[in-house]
C-alpha cells in the first residue's frame, strides 16, 4: 500500500493492496466499508493540513464512491462528511511536464489556491466572528501557531499536550498572565485559549491552558511555581518538544513561547515583562512619578533624580504620553522625603524579579558587571593580595586551609629548587623527573628515542655533602 502511494501517487492502489475485490471495483464492493474508509482518509488528511488529496487511480470506481459519498443525500451509511471540503480538491500530477506553455489562461480559476497556510474546518462556523482574531502582542512572549490545539514536530503523528486548566478566562489577554509562573520550567511550550462558543446552548466559558511536556509532573509544577491553585490537571497529552503546527478546532487559538520582546529597548535596562514590577515575594516598590513623554524620557528624568531599581512606564492613551515612575526599595527616602507607596502589595525590595501582567512596561536596571564570578561575594573588598609573589604552578590538591606551622622541623640534608631544561626529540615522550634530597636522578626505561638528556642550572649551586 506505501508502494502504490509511493510509485503512482495515488490513493487507489493503498485501497486495493489493502483489501483487494472486497473494496475494488468501489461502486459493486462494499460500499459502506468503503465509504467509512474515505471518510477517515479526509479526516487525517485535514488534520495533517495537506494542500491536496492524493488520486483514486489504482481502484476502480472509487472516484465514483468519493462523489456518491459526498453528496448530501447519500445514505447515513454510506455517506463520507469529512470528505466533503475536500470535493474537487485533488492532486493528479501529470505523467511529464509539458512541451510548452499554454497560449492563454485557462477559462476557470483553479478551485483552491496552490497552497493553505490552514487546513479546511470541518464545518462552518454557525455564526461568523465580527473581526478578526486577536492576536497577542510580542511583548507577552508568545508567537501565534494557528486557530486550534497545539501539537509538536513529530512527523505523521498529531500529538497534543498535557496542561493546566483554567476556566472562567474573561479574556485573551488573561492567558499570559495565568501561565506567567510556569514560562521559566523547561517543560513549558506554550498556551491555549479557547474563547467561548457562539453557540449559546453549549455553555461553555472561556478558557485557558497551560501546555506542558508529556509526563511533566504538574502536581508538583503547581507546588513550586505557584499561579492560580483552582485549575484542572490533565495528562492525556503525547507531546514533546518545542509546538510547530495545529490542528484545526473552532474557537481555540494556539500559541507558543517565545522569548519577551519589549515595546521599546532602554539602554541599561533589561524588560522584564508586562505589568508592575515586583520583587522575589511579589512585593511591589516605592516610586516618584516624573514627568516623561516617552519610555526613554522616563529613563533620563529617573537617572537624574537617583539610581532607581527599575521603572515602570504605562502608555497614555489619552494624550499620548507616558505615565513613568521610577522604582526604589521600600521606606528609602531622597532628599530627606519618603517616596510614595503603591496602592497595594507595598515593601518591594532587592532586584526586580517579574512583573504581575496588569498593565504597563516593567524595566529593571542592569547592575553593572563585576570584575569576575565568585562563588559567594565578599562583604568587603580585601586590604592587599593574599601572597606577595604568584607560585610557579598551581598545586595539583590545594589545602581547604592554611596550616598552622610547619608540618615537620627543618631537614639537615640540603635540598635545592632550581629551573631544569629538557630537551627531547619526540614530543610524545615520557619523562620522570625525581628530586631525591640534593641529587637529581631520572628514569630513561621508560623513553624510547631520546638524546642524552640536558640539564641547565640557571643558578649558582652550593651542595654540601
Amino acid at each position: 500500500s506505501h508502494k502504490s502511494v509511493i510509485d503512482s501517487n495515488a490513493f487507489g492502489g493503498t485501497v486495493l493492496a489493502i483489501n483487494e475485490d472486497d473494496e475494488c471495483p468501489a461502486a459493486t464492493g462494499f460500499l459502506d466499508n468503503v465509504a467509512s474508509r474515505l471518510n477517515k482518509y479526509c479526516l487525517a488528511a485535514t488534520h495533517l493540513g495537506v494542500n491536496a488529496l492524493l488520486s483514486f487511480d489504482g481502484c476502480q470506481g472509487l472516484q465514483t464512491r468519493f462523489d456518491n459519498c459526498v453528496d448530501t443525500s447519500a445514505p447515513t451509511d454510506q455517506s463520507c462528511d469529512n470528505c466533503r471540503v475536500w470535493e474537487g480538491i485533488t492532486n493528479k500530477p501529470t505523467t511529464s511536464p509539458s512541451q510548452m506553455p499554454t497560449q492563454a489562461p485557462s477559462t476557470f480559476p483553479t478551485i483552491m489556491p496552490t497552497t493553505r497556510t490552514q487546513p479546511p474546518t470541518n464545518s462552518p462556523s454557525k455564526v461568523p466572528t465580527s473581526s478578526p482574531t486577536f492576536i497577542l502582542a510580542p511583548f507577552y512572549g508568545y508567537d501565534f501557531v494557528g486557530v486550534g490545539n497545539c501539537h509538536d514536530n513529530l512527523q505523521f503523528s498529531i500529538r497534543t499536550y498535557d496542561y493546566l486548566l483554567f476556566r472562567s478566562i474573561s479574556s485573551l489577554n488573561e492567558c499570559p498572565a495565568v501561565c506567567a509562573p510556569y514560562r521559566d520550567n523547561p517543560a513549558f511550550r506554550g498556551l491555549e485559549y479557547a474563547s467561548s462558543s457562539l453557540d449559546s446552548n453549549d455553555g461553555e466559558p472561556s478558557s485557558c491552558k497551560c501546555l506542558f511536556d508529556d509526563n511533566t509532573d504538574l502536581d508538583d509544577i503547581v507546588t513550586n511555581y505557584g499561579g492560580p491553585a483552582a485549575c484542572d490537571r490533565v495528562t492525556t497529552g503525547e507531546g514533546s518538544g518545542a509546538i510547530v503546527d495545529f490542528v484545526s478546532e473552532p474557537f481555540v487559538e494556539c500559541y507558543k513561547v517565545v522569548s519577551l520582546v519589549p515595546p521599546v529597548v532602554i539602554p541599561r535596562y533589561e524588560y522584564v515583562g508586562p505589568g508592575q514590577c515586583l520583587d522575589s515575594v511579589e512585593a511591589q516598590y516605592d516610586f516618584i512619578g516624573p514627568a516623561a513623554e516617552s519610555f526613554i524620557e522616563c529613563e533620563a528624568a529617573c537617572s537624574l533624580i537617583q539610581s532607581p531599581r527599575g521603572i515602570w512606564v504605562q502608555e497614555d492613551s489619552i494624550n499620548g504620553n507616558v505615565l513613568c515612575n521610577c522604582l526604589y526599595d521600600n521606606d528609602t527616602q531622597i532628599n530627606g522625603q519618603t517616596l510614595d507607596d503603591p496602592s497595594n502589595g507595598d515593601g518591594g525590595t532587592g532586584q526586580i524579579m517579574t512583573s504581575n501582567y496588569s498593565g504597563g512596561h516593567c524595566y529593571g536596571l542592569i547592575p553593572p558587571p563585576t570584575m569576575g564570578p565568585t562563588a559567594t561575594p565578599s562583604t568587603s573588598p580585601t586590604s592587599s593580595p593574599s601572597t606577595k609573589e604568584p607560585t610557579s604552578s598551581p598545586s595539583m590538591s590545594p589545602s581547604m586551609s592554611p596550616s598552622q606551622a610547619p608540618s615537620k622541623a627543618v631537614s639537615s640534608d640540603i635540598s635545592f629548587h632550581f629551573p631544569v631544561i629538557f630537551s627531547l626529540k619526540t614530543s610524545n615522550l615520557v619523562f620522570a623527573a625525581i628530586q631525591v634530597r640534593s641529587t637529581y636522578a631520572y628514569t630513561n626505561n621508560i623513553c624510547t628515542d631520546y638524546e642524552p638528556l640536558k640539564i641547565a642550572f640557571l643558578q649558582p649551586l652550593h651542595i654540601s655533602y
